[in-house]
């Protein structure tokens, strides 16, 4: 069903070569922005070329600019690394407080708000409440890994991951806006923390050029 709704997609955006033209491949991206001490917006860079913030992390997934990436499922998640480079980090779905310590109360505020994405001055997900992305597992890790501690209960296949019907096409090359709005800034934070998008899809590889 993904794929047939990722074909109808392209073929109305594109006209009836496209979808034997194009390569349609399941596919994943992936955004994230460090959290920030008074900050209730947040914008996600998209594009692999797009300098803004700083660049992009090295756990990002992001879109290059030849393709168009037809959304079926997001995610919201945080993250805890340990620095600007780490990778041996799992998204989390809730406030771990384990791992964010006197944390975990005030970053509950990053699930209160909404996602609103815009393409091209056109509206296409509009207050998509934030809370609809919050797991909090029955097993939960509450000391240092080991035989007395198990990790979290999770399955990032499917938890906090939600449809989005009607889909949203993002494209290379279009002005593609994802903001992310909190009700109000955490009072603190963990440091390196990260609010993170996931969405995933059917990515259409060159697409963009016959647009």
């Amino acid at each position: 069903m993904i794929y047939e709704n990722a074909k109808q997609t392209v073929l109305q955006a594109y006209g009836a070569e496209a979808v034997k033209s194009f390569v349609l491949t399941m596919s994943t991206l992936r955004l994230e922005r460090a959290i920030t001490a008074g900050t209730n917006q947040y914008t996600f860079p998209i594009l692999k070329n797009d300098p803004s913030g700083g660049g992009a992390f090295n756990t990002e997934i992001r879109l290059k600019q030849q393709d168009t990436f037809i959304v079926s499922h997001m995610s919201m998640y945080i993250g805890i690394p340990t620095g600007a480079t780490d990778t041996a980090w799992l998204p989390l779905t809730y406030e771990s407080p384990f791992l964010t310590g006197a944390n975990a109360i005030p970053m509950r505020a990053l699930w209160s708000g909404d996602i609103q994405i815009t393409i091209n001055n056109i509206v296409y997900v509009y207050n998509w409440d934030l809370q609809r992305h919050y797991f909090a597992p029955i097993t939960q890790q509450t000391a240092a890994l080991g035989a007395a501690s198990p990790t979290d209960s999770k399955r990032l296949i499917e938890d906090t991951f939600v449809p989005v019907e009607p889909t949203v096409a993002f494209s290379g090359a279009k002005d593609n806006l994802i903001q992310l709005n909190l009700d109000a800034a955490p009072a603190s934070f963990t440091a390196n923390a990260r609010i993170g998008l996931m969405f995933r899809g059917v990515n259409a590889q060159n697409s963009t050029p016959v647009s």
